[in-house]
């Protein structure tokens, strides 16, 4: 063991600013790594408690605090005792092995790598932004998303890896997909209609032939071959403004918002070639998607249809 040895002050701040509680093994003080790394995983969780649906400033003047995050404290904390430490420093004391900045590196990199895995690969929660999965989805809601098998493997927007799925959604199954217009921003969305299926969409009311592959003027229309969503108004919920109502697609039930006064947005839909612009028949490999809040929703209606290798996972959790 070393016994005439400094922590670097500058270094201590560094390793402070960008990986918290893992400073104090550098300066040797292993009982408060311990201390703030258990106080960290309790912030988080308030954290996330905290800006769930239960969050306190949901509107009004004091809504920009659902921004703030008290986790954030300890960017500030860490730094500042680890400078005091190194200052402070008695080398008369026994270095210990940990007390090392590859150390502190090296211990960082081993409690994410697990963590990287295990949301890059199988599980991820994501936060609802925006309301357009409402009622089911309000934003400050979380969910789990189920990834393994869906091919497109990311991490904090970085590319994990690509692989040939081996899962394929359902009709019902709410879908996180990247935006295909730009990537880089992730969606939620309801699978309405699978590869092959024709959509119509008319009326705020939905029609689904399944797999039609025959001509068009085989499909044409809606008669017998067309499944109507059936959709039962839940009066309850509902008010003079917005309604409510409850779908029923393949055996899965959900919500959906509806605004009375909304008129339905028809020449701003998505025109697919031979097809009417209210009509769309879903390409090999993709998928129809809607949000449960269809008169604010940007969904498949106005963007097209979303590719298979677009899809990052299952949504199996909501809280």
């Amino acid at each position: 063991m070393d016994i005439q040895w400094k922590p670097k002050a500058w270094l201590a701040i560094l390793l402070g600013l960008f990986f918290q509680p893992f400073v104090f093994l550098y300066v040797n003080q292993f009982k408060y790594f311990i201390r703030y790394f258990i106080g960290a995983l309790i912030i988080a969780a308030v954290d996330v408690f905290l800006h769930s649906n239960y969050f306190p400033f949901k509107s009004g003047n004091m809504a920009w605090l659902q921004n703030i995050y008290l986790s954030w404290l300890f960017i500030v904390i860490c730094p500042i005792h680890g400078f005091m430490i190194a200052r402070r420093y008695d080398i008369t004391q026994p270095r210990r092995w940990y007390a090392r900045w590859w150390i502190v590196l090296a211990s960082y990199a081993l409690m994410m790598l697990p963590l990287i895995v295990l949301r890059g690969f199988f599980f991820e929660p994501f936060s609802i932004p925006a309301s357009s999965m409402k009622p089911t989805l309000a934003p400050g809601n979380h969910v789990l998303v189920s990834k393994y098998g869906f091919g497109n493997y990311r991490y904090l927007g970085f590319q994990l890896a690509k692989s040939t799925p081996s899962v394929t959604p359902a009709r019902g199954d709410i879908l996180v997909f990247q935006y295909p217009a730009n990537p880089t921003i992730d969606y939620v969305k309801r699978v309405i209609g699978l590869p092959g299926d024709r959509i119509i969409y008319r009326d705020k009311t939905i029609f689904v032939q399944k797999a039609c592959n025959v001509s068009r003027e085989a499909c044409a229309g809606l008669d017998s071959q067309y499944d109507l969503i059936d959709k039962i108004l839940l009066p309850e919920l509902s008010t003079e403004t917005q309604a409510v109502y409850q779908e029923s697609l393949d055996d899965i039930r959900y919500q959906v918002l509806l605004l009375r006064h909304q008129k339905e947005l028809v020449d701003r839909y998505y025109v697919q070639e031979n097809t009417l612009r209210d009509e769309w028949l879903v390409p090999a490999g993709q998928y129809f998607v809607l949000g449960d809040n269809r008169d604010n929703s940007l969904d498949s209606r106005y963007f097209g249809f979303i590719p298979q290798d677009l899809i990052i996972g299952k949504v199996i959790y909501i809280w």
